[in-house]
């Protein structure tokens, strides 16, 4: 859903957290628009704007067209305000319009805002940390949270891990401090295994990875 108005109000563990109204688009409840109808969507309104329909499919419509009126992407034909994503960047969202020659860039394609600290302050409070679905770095699926049983796995030189320095750059989760390069242990959840490490700080990257059986 989209969010259309945010308040910061009190919770009833004496602290704050943001409550955020929602709005489902009629569109997602409804069968796709007929042969030949499409809706149209644009930058900045949570839900498409309305919906056109012509008398001649798009494919047959489109012999008609001059490229200034569609767009094509991938060996598809989009037309004018008709919305797409792009499957080599999952995070940009992109709106055909005029003069759109095949670049995924502004004002055609805007990056995905996931609102995390509106949607999940309480979980990002708590020290959890966002998990990702392998190389989709866009909005996470899910969070991993601190764990009595969490651990910092040993280096794969073999050599024993030491304490990290004041001045040294480092991940915190929970109680656990993790250099730049070092992970924590693997947890499973819902058939995928959930990998985090430190690559920036200072939190760990979480991203999940599937067994090919999985993935077939």
């Amino acid at each position: 859903p989209c969010l259309v108005e945010c308040r910061c109000e009190p919770t009833g563990n004496s602290s704050v957290a943001f409550s955020c109204v929602g709005v489902e688009c009629p569109s997602e409840f409804e069968p796709p628009p007929e042969p030949g109808c499409y809706n149209v969507h644009e930058h900045g309104q949570c839900c498409s704007v309305k919906e056109i329909c012509d008398s001649n499919s798009k494919e047959g419509e489109a012999e008609g067209k001059t490229p200034k009126e569609m767009c094509e992407y991938n060996n598809k034909v989009y037309q004018v305000g008709e919305q797409f994503y792009p499957e080599e960047a999952s995070c940009l969202e992109c709106i055909c319009g005029p003069g759109f020659v095949g670049l995924l860039q502004e004002p055609f394609c805007r990056k995905i805002n996931c609102s995390l600290e509106l949607n999940y302050a309480e979980r990002i409070m708590d020290g959890c940390v966002p998990v990702y679905f392998g190389n989709n770095d866009c909005c996470p699926h899910s969070w991993r949270c601190p764990d009595i049983s969490d651990s910092v796995m040993p280096s794969e030189s073999g050599s024993e891990t030491k304490e990290v320095s004041a001045s040294e750059k480092s991940c915190k989760f929970g109680a656990l401090t993790m250099r730049v390069g070092e992970k924590l242990n693997p947890v499973t959840d819902g058939g995928g295994e959930w990998h985090c490490s430190c690559r920036v700080p200072p939190h760990p990257i979480c991203v999940e990875t599937r067994s090919p059986q999985e993935n077939r």
